[in-house]
């Protein structure tokens, strides 16, 4: 599964953690966060590196996602 921006926000928001508290684990700027959570696709390291910051792998995140999102529309 591809990370968005969307995810990671979304998936920071359920664990009550503010994007300062994020760039702190992650050893940058509160701006770099939000470029991430901006972005439409994250790469798959940087995007395992912000679930570890969360405290989640990539299993438990993807779980979460599926039980709290919708799914996409389908294409007809």
């Amino acid at each position: 599964m591809k990370f968005t921006g969307d995810h990671l926000r979304f998936l920071r928001t359920i664990k009550k953690l503010k994007q300062p508290a994020v760039a702190d684990k992650l050893g940058v700027k509160q701006q770099a966060v939000s470029k991430m959570e901006n972005k439409d696709c994250i790469a798959c390291e940087k995007a395992d590196e912000y679930l570890q910051a969360l405290g989640l792998h990539r299993d438990e995140a993807i779980r979460l996602l599926e039980l709290m999102l919708p799914p996409p529309p389908e294409n007809d």
